[in-house]
């Protein structure tokens, strides 16, 4: 299984977020989910685009035949590009996280474009969503801190490395304190799940 991974930086995506000749391995918050999910199953990641970077690219020319964007605006227009991009790489799918920032709109279309995305690309997995508020509330669950997405600025609650946390964490309470992350584990085992079929 070949994978696209994407994020806002290198919290997500590790050195990934980094140009090629500056990557010295360090992993980010996907890639170790990722691991622990899929673990057992032969995969790689085969490209990393940070998320805003991606958001300021011009469409491409295949994307006006996709029709991809159409109707869809922002946030939800740069999930249509991830699944296009692993779609014309020939890649299986594409892993990413989006922290919500207090906008629960962005948590919508976000949802409504990870539905539109698989039907437009149905050989294409899409394993994504939104961190409620932020990524660091979801090292804040795996520490089993009960209130963690009701923080509006969760970094102001977490001290040290989130990729650590989450690396060594028992993903089961984690996914019980925070509901945002419950749902990206759940995309994500649906990659598993759809190798062990075949």
């Amino acid at each position: 299984m070949k994978l696209l991974v994407a994020g806002e930086g290198p919290t997500e995506l590790g050195d990934r977020a980094q140009p090629p000749q500056y990557r010295k391995g360090r992993e980010g918050v996907l890639e170790v989910l990722l691991a622990r999910v899929l673990e057992g199953v032969e995969y790689e990641i085969c490209d990393a685009v940070v998320w805003s970077r991606l958001a300021k690219e011009p469409p491409g020319r295949r994307i006006v035949s996709y029709r991809v964007g159409m109707g869809t605006r922002g946030e939800g227009k740069t999930v249509l590009k991830l699944a296009l991009r692993a779609f014309e790489t020939k890649l299986d799918a594409v892993a990413f996280v989006r922290d919500r920032d207090r906008d629960e709109e962005r948590q919508k279309v976000v949802d409504d474009a990870i539905r539109e995305a698989a039907a437009m690309f149905e050989h294409v997995k899409v394993v994504g969503g939104v961190a409620v508020e932020a990524i660091e509330a979801w090292a804040l669950a795996a520490r089993d801190e009960r209130d963690c997405e009701r923080h509006a600025r969760p970094k102001d609650h977490f001290e040290g490395s989130v990729v650590d946390v989450l690396r060594e964490a028992d993903l089961d309470v984690a996914s019980r304190r925070s509901p945002s992350l419950r749902e990206w584990l759940g995309r994500a085992r649906t990659l598993r799940d759809a190798t062990s079929e075949k």
